[in-house]
Formats: structure tokens, sequence, C-alpha cells
């Protein structure tokens, strides 16, 4: 099947780097799109390989067609870039965040589904053999009812990750398109959907929560947020509870609890996955492939082929759009004191005194910093949402 890419810096070169090392299908590749393509990695490829190089999607399809759009671009283009692919013809594999609203994401739903495309959704851990074998054992009860998911992810971002582009940590662009850009949102993305994910009832779909709570800040000159915490529940008597930030430096940490009725799954950054019960430790799924980045276009080539429903659609990503939404219409972004921001210099940027500490009480303990004596603002704001 014939692809053409819309994006080849940043999550783009991601995709190059699978279709050529992974898959070993580069060949496949008909054309890319990118009005900036000179600075991808792959550029001289491009022109070895003869690739086609367009600025637009639309002047891509007045020359052209193929089987399959991965959308990479910006968040405020996958709507009307998806749109343009499905009414040429394409299938389109669009990558996470699938847009910036819930309404955005049914249009293109409804769009695919009118001109019988298949659509799918770039959240990679929903693709991967090993996370869907642990979900498949989910649904089987294997580790009883669930009781709550935990997601930490305290990820330094340097200055320049802010500057790398006109869209990052902002909410609108410069003519008036949302983006809704932020740490939840964005780059930990992959990790509160997937507890949504794997609580699905069904292995392509994921479970709305009922419920939840939490406050949101920021440390840079940004408009949208870069520190997060969420407290949530679902209507099946399990809750959630979510850290991310990029207000920090020092060491990535990643860690995952995920706590079940007869055990507690951890799953750490190299998504290995441990089981802890009383009588003892067990690894699992070593022998099931960890392949959601190539599995994002292997498996959408495959629901292609059989006429099948892609392993992440627009349904399957709602939840996390929805939660996402709530909070951008509904949360009050807070500001942390100019007397909390500590620089760092690997890598260069600024973090917030005392954040990591503060953090790891409320995780541990499913706690909202309004709650804690030892948070870097005393008087942090929490928000409610019910009814998604």
């Amino acid at each position: 099947m014939s692809i053409v890419l819309v994006g080849t810096g940043g999550y783009g070169q991601v995709y190059l780097n699978t279709l050529d090392r992974e898959l070993k299908i580069f060949d496949k590749l008909k054309a890319v799109v990118d009005p900036y393509a000179k600075a991808s990695k792959y550029y001289s490829r491009f022109i070895e390989d003869k690739i086609p190089i367009y600025e637009t999607l639309d002047d891509f399809y007045k020359n052209s067609s193929a089987d399959l759009a991965i959308i990479s671009s910006p968040i405020h283009f996958h709507e009307e870039q998806t749109l343009a692919a499905l009414n040429n013809g394409s299938h389109v594999l669009c990558e996470k965040p699938v847009t910036a609203t819930v309404r955005q994401a049914l249009n293109m739903k409804e769009n695919a589904a009118k001109r019988g495309r298949k659509l799918g959704v770039g959240f990679q851990w929903s693709y991967s053999d090993r996370m869907r074998a642990f979900k498949r054992d989910i649904l089987d009860g294997a580790f009883g009812r669930p009781v709550c998911l935990k997601s930490f992810l305290y990820w330094p971002r340097e200055n320049a990750y802010y500057e790398s582009g006109d869209w990052k940590g902002r909410i609108k662009s410069k003519d008036g398109r949302l983006i809704n850009d932020s740490v939840l949102s964005n780059a930990t993305s992959h990790y509160l959907h997937n507890m949504f994910f794997v609580l699905g009832e069904s292995m392509n779909g994921s479970l709305m929560p009922e419920s939840f709570s939490g406050s949101v800040f920021r440390l840079r000159d940004i408009e949208s947020f870069d520190t997060c915490f969420l407290r949530g529940k679902f209507n099946n008597g399990s809750r959630f509870y979510y850290f991310a930030s990029h207000s920090c430096g020092g060491e990535q940490v990643s860690e995952f609890e995920y706590e079940f009725e007869k055990c507690t799954v951890y799953i750490n950054s190299n998504s290995e996955f441990i089981m802890k019960r009383a009588d003892g430790e067990l690894r699992l799924y070593d022998d099931v492939p960890e392949n959601g980045l190539e599995g994002k276009v292997k498996y959408m080539l495959e629901a292609i082929g059989a006429d099948s429903a892609p392993r992440c659609g627009i349904d399957t990503a709602l939840p996390h759009l929805a939660v996402s939404n709530a909070i951008f219409d509904k949360f009050v972004i807070q500001n942390f004191p100019e007397s909390s921001l500590v620089k760092i210099d690997s890598p260069p940027g600024v973090g917030v005194s005392g954040l990591y500490k503060a953090a790891r009480e409320c995780f541990e303990n499913e706690l909202l910093p309004n709650e804690i004596s030892g948070f870097p603002m005393n008087n942090a704001g929490v928000t409610e949402i019910t009814g998604l």
C-alpha cells in the first residue's frame, strides 16, 4: 500500500525511522508533505530516493493519491488535513492527540464513516501486542477487579522545547485555531489515555471517567499548563490518579502502578510488566513484543487490508480528549510563584523547588496539592468535573 506522510520533523521523524528501519517499507512512501521538509533529518534521503515533497496536502492530491495518509503535523492542522485525506480517498492514521476538541474528533469520525475509510489514532500502547495482552487478561479477570490505576510522569523539558515550534504550550494559534497543547494533552497523553484504554469493556474500547478533580499549573511564560494533578473515578468503582510535569529538572521519571483486587502490576519506562502479590513478584509478557511504535503503522495497514476496525479509533481516544477539553474549559491555570523557580543547568531550563517531593507524596497517597502542607503553593485551587 502507498503512504503519504504529513509532517517530517518532530514526531514525523519517528514515523520515517519506523518505515525505514523497523518495518522496512520506506519504498511505500509515495510523498511527504511539509513546507519545512529541508529541516528533516531525512531530507537527503527524500532527494536520493526521489520522493516528492509538497508544501500542502491539497497540492499532493492534485497530482497523486495514497492508500494511507499519516498525519503527524501540529495539533491545529489535524482536523483539516484528515478531512482532506478522507475526501481524496485515503485512509488516515492521525497522531495523538487526534485534535483539539471532541467536536472536531466526532466530525472526523463522521466523515470517515461517510466515505468508508479507516481512521486510526496514534496512541501507541493501544497498538502494542504486549499492552493488549495485559488488557486481555484484565478483561478475562486474571487480576481481579481493578481498584486504582496511577501514573507519575516527571518529565524535564529544557527551554528549547517550548521554543521549537510556535504552537508548543499554546491554547490558540496566531490565526485563532484551537491547539490546546499541554503536558497532559500532548507529551504525556499516552499515559492518561492508557488508563482509560485498559479498562475499556472491549479490546478496542476505552472507559470514560465518571468524574475527576484536580489542579493545573505553569512555571514558564506559556498560555497553557506544564504541570497537572488529577484524581478521578469510574462507574465500575475503580479510581485513577495522574501526575505529570515539565516544570522540573534532573532525571526523567515514569512510573505506573495499576492496582487490582488480586495484585498490583507495575509498568516501567521500558514497558516491562511486573506483577506483585503477597507470595512474590512475577514478570509478565516478556515473550510478547512491545511493538507500539511500529504497530501503529503495521496494524493500521492490516486493518485496511482486512477491512477491520483500527486498534485505536476516535471512540478509543475520546475519554482522553474529553478530560483534556474539560480541563481547558473549566480549570483555572495557576502560576507557580517566582520564588519557587530553580534554574537547571542540565538540561538548560527551570524547575519548581520542592515539586518532586510534594508530587511523590500526592501520588503515593492519591492526594491533590491542596491536601498536603509541603506543596510549593499553599493556596492551590481545585476544580471538580462530573458528567463527561
